[in-house]
């Protein structure tokens, strides 16, 4: 992929910046951080088997495990994954950040956690 192979010091080139068709604007990724979010309907069914998944582990033994997953999505991911341990006795969270293996011990969760951190 030519934006991989041609950026700079991490940054893409304009010119390799693909446009919308209809808009000509630059595209941008698909982030929550503003009212663009795609959420489409393939969003809308994984949000349910997901919601199910959590309703059918409550209370019995489970894995939060966070793959890279950064500080920009605690509300999202991280906060609730904080929640749903502290509540349930059995569950265990797991966090795991590309080459940084971490896990953060907060006093809400009220028990310790196992990590690695593998800095290279």
């Amino acid at each position: 992929m030519r934006m991989v192979e041609e950026q700079e010091n991490m940054r893409v080139l304009e010119e390799l910046v693909p446009y919308c068709a209809a808009c000509r604007e630059p595209m941008s990724m698909n982030l929550r951080c503003d009212d663009t979010f795609v959420e489409d309907g393939s969003w809308h069914e994984a949000s349910l088997r997901y919601a199910e998944f959590i309703r059918r582990t409550s209370g019995k033994k489970v894995l939060f495990l966070e793959l890279g997953v950064g500080m920009n999505t605690l509300v999202i991911i991280k906060h609730p994954f904080w929640r749903m341990t502290a509540e349930n006795s059995d569950a265990f969270y797991l966090a795991s950040i590309l080459r940084i293996s971490f896990v953060l011990v907060k006093s809400g969760i009220g028990r310790f956690v196992l990590g690695q951190t593998s800095v290279r």
